[in-house]
Parts: C-alpha cells; structure tokens; sequence
C-alpha cells in the first residue's frame, strides 16, 4: 500500500477538541479550540503525525471552528514541518466565515506561492470539490470526512 492509498477515519485528538481525517492524498483538520498556545499547537502536530503515520500529503483542509493560529504560531508550525522532514501541502484551503482568516489565506498563498483558497462555511462542497481536483481522494469522500469530523465534535456542517 502506498502513503496515498492510507485512509485514516476522523479521529479525535487534543481530549476532544480537534479531529484529523486523512483520504488517500488530502488531509482534513477541524478544530475547536477556544485559545491556543504554542503548547497545544505542538502537541496538535504531534498527534496528527502519531495518527497519521507521518505521512507528507499534497492536499489540507484546516477548519478552525474556535481560535486559528496566530502568526507566531504559523511559523511554529512551519518549523516544525521542517524540521520534522515534512513537505508542506501544495494546495491548502480553510473553512471560515471571517472575512479576516479567508483573507490571511489569499496573502499566505501569494507570499508562499502555494495553491490556497479560502471558503465560506456555507460553501464547505465547492470546497471539497476544489480541494480534490486532480488528487485521488474525491470530493465526496473529504465531504463526508469532514461532516464526520464535525459531529465528532458535537457541531454540524451548515
């Protein structure tokens, strides 16, 4: 079996406050954290990797139904891609309604060259339907990912 062929039902980390999913080559992160630190944003990371076997994807999902990550914390988390041997997603999106976070992704991607597109939650299957264009994890399969990974959570896609 190759990396990409991996499926990894949701699973809940950080005692229930955040769910990784990953199908074949894209993965789904959705979390609830009222606040986070650099703390939970290590042991997030860590727990996605023991969860999901370490495994460098082309695609990313990130919901982040609380607070995101700051811009100190980004760039903890981009070390510690590094660092850790991992090569970052060559195409992200988020989930939010903040036109703020759907912005701060649009100038992420222009600085980082990568292929990123923000979403309103409302828009979660064109999200989806975007995100798998071209990767061997369908649209209908990340939908279904990440509507578990809500209830998981005790929340509900729109």
């Amino acid at each position: 079996m190759t990396d990409f062929q991996k499926i990894v039902k949701p699973t809940l980390l950080l005692k229930g406050k955040a769910c990784f999913a990953q199908i074949h080559d894209a993965t789904i992160i959705v979390s609830d954290i009222p606040k986070w630190t650099n703390e939970l944003v290590l042991e997030y990371l860590n727990g996605m990797t023991k969860v999901g076997g370490g495994v460098s994807v082309p695609a990313s999902v990130a919901v982040f139904l609380g607070d995101s990550f700051d811009a100190g914390q980004r760039k903890l988390s981009a070390e510690w891609i590094a660092e850790n041997g991992f090569e970052p997603a060559k195409r992200i999106t988020m989930i939010s309604d903040s036109l703020l976070i759907r912005g701060s992704l649009t100038a992420y991607s222009w600085l980082t060259k990568t292929e990123a597109k923000a979403f309103a939650m409302k828009d979660h299957k064109a999200m989806c339907d975007w995100i798998t264009r071209g990767q061997i994890a369908t649209a209908a399969q990340v939908h279904d990912a990440l509507s578990t990974s809500f209830h998981l959570l005790g929340k509900k896609l729109p």
